[in-house]
């Protein structure tokens, strides 16, 4: 709720975000701490791979690029 009517994020799209607050990238060793994310979770060539394979798994070609 708080993500669809915060004032704070008026100019903010596509990020993570965890307790009311928007999540940093982590990239030391160990465990993912609370309000990080693993940096390939936005990596754009990733989610192209991944939004490919939908619309061939799906056989829906209004999901093509």
């Amino acid at each position: 709720m708080w993500a669809a009517v915060s004032p704070d994020l008026v100019t903010t799209s596509g990020a993570y975000l965890e307790d009311r607050a928007v999540a940093r990238p982590w990239t030391e060793p160990g465990p993912l701490p609370r309000g990080h994310y693993l940096p390939y979770a936005l990596d754009p060539e990733r989610a192209d791979r991944l939004w490919d394979l939908g619309a061939r798994l799906t056989g829906n070609s209004s999901l093509d690029g």
